[in-house]
């Protein structure tokens, strides 16, 4: 089934606004939900020029807000009566030694449960759902635990599994769920630190997302390689891996 009516929920990330504007991406209808309005309006006016035919329909939420998703759901369910797709962009990575309890949950509220709980709601019921694919960005982070990132590390590797039992719940219904999970990309989230080896670009993690969805897939790593890396690292003895700065 191709879709053509998208929910792009982290509108404003750089690698949603890469798809955005990747030429292949040519869907008919958006909603775009982000935090920042004004973010949101330069998005929509932007997509008026370079894909006029696409209907938009901007979102502003604070993801950190738990209670927001019954009502998001809400929307969504009364939007769209076609089949449409979600894509999940939303994650903080706020994980250094001096964050507050108030950033750690707001960290696990937007990285975990507020995607969980919002797809709990979309399928409650999924021989009626009009949700026919949805993809959320993780992180290869959540593959092992590392002293740098492992509180961020522990709401992607969350999510991970939850995507893992929603895949295998909805498979017979024959609805899409993929993980992918990208290693350090160029976006805002990283521009703090100061080496970013093997770092990808937004444009090239969008074009593997698009590519997936068309083919079907069920977890990838973006960019390719990081597949492997992973592999390795994840199958170091522990002594072994203790003694790794990374």
């Amino acid at each position: 089934m191709l879709i053509k009516q998208w929910i792009l929920i982290g509108a404003t990330s750089d690698i949603a606004k890469a798809l955005i504007q990747y030429n292949e991406f040519e869907p008919h209808a958006l909603m775009l939900c982000a935090k920042n309005s004004a973010l949101l309006s330069q998005m929509v006016d932007d997509l008026k020029v370079r894909k006029p035919q696409v209907q938009t329909n901007p979102i502003t939420i604070d993801l950190s807000q738990i209670e927001k998703v019954n009502w998001l759901a809400s929307v969504i369910q009364k939007t769209f009566t076609e089949p449409y797709g979600i894509i999940y962009f939303a994650g903080i990575l706020d994980d250094d030694e001096t964050a507050s309890k108030e950033k750690i949950i707001a960290m696990n509220h937007v990285n975990f449960l507020f995607p969980m709980l919002l797809f709990e709601e979309i399928f409650k019921n999924p021989s009626e759902t009009k949700c026919q694919s949805i993809v959320v960005v993780g992180s290869v982070a959540g593959d092992r635990g590392r002293a740098k990132n492992y509180r961020y590390g522990a709401t992607k590797a969350a999510i991970d599994t939850y995507l893992s039992g929603l895949r295998q719940r909805l498979f017979n219904f024959g609805i899409h769920v993929l993980t992918v999970k990208p290693g350090f990309v160029k976006t805002k989230m990283i521009q703090h630190l100061t080496k970013t080896p093997l770092a990808a670009t937004p444009e090239r993690v969008a074009k593997d997302i698009w590519k997936a969805i068309q083919k079907r897939k069920m977890v990838i790593y973006t960019p390719w390689f990081m597949r492997w890396i992973l592999f390795i690292l994840r199958h170091l003895p522990e002594k072994w891996f203790l003694k790794i700065k990374f």
